[in-house]
């Protein structure tokens, strides 16, 4: 996994939410559940796929579909109840297939909880068969908000 994989991505694929930790994500320990922070990559890059225009709903009526097939997480510190976290998602790489990395910080202070990095392919959902490259309806969203933000 990158150490500092957001300095080699464009602003314009990066996307920033902020989240605060309520008492159902936790897990009996009083931590944040190790299967929540999915939810929480979830909502940052649903939010960035939106914004490049790509969002689930235009995926999937244009015929399209990215199940994930691989997924590295790495947790530094926990987050506890009513901690307020930013989930930071940026797309490194989305030709053949997308990939995703995320670092989740704990908001005043910075400290960084957990990166990770998403691998998702392709799909053509009629044919159900896997792509060997990106649709080039994708790459045209994305390569226009690149000019248009860089």
């Amino acid at each position: 996994m990158l150490r500092r994989p957001f300095a080699a991505i464009a602003p314009a694929l990066i996307h920033t939410v902020r989240i605060k930790v309520s008492f159902a994500d936790l897990d009996p320990m009083g931590v944040v559940y190790h299967g929540n922070y999915a939810r929480y990559f979830e909502a940052a890059r649903s939010e960035l796929f939106e914004r490049l225009h790509w969002g689930y709903d235009v995926m999937r009526d244009a015929g399209f579909a990215f199940p994930v097939v691989d997924m590295e997480t790495r947790f530094t510190h926990p987050a506890t109840f009513g901690d307020t976290i930013e989930v930071k998602a940026g797309v490194l790489a989305w030709d053949p297939k997308l990939v995703t990395v995320y670092e989740i910080r704990l908001i005043p202070s910075g400290t960084l909880l957990t990166r990770a990095q998403i691998v998702q392919a392709g799909v053509d959902t009629e044919t159900k068969t896997l792509l060997f490259e990106a649709p080039g309806v994708m790459k045209e969203r994305f390569l226009a908000a690149l000019q248009h933000n860089g």
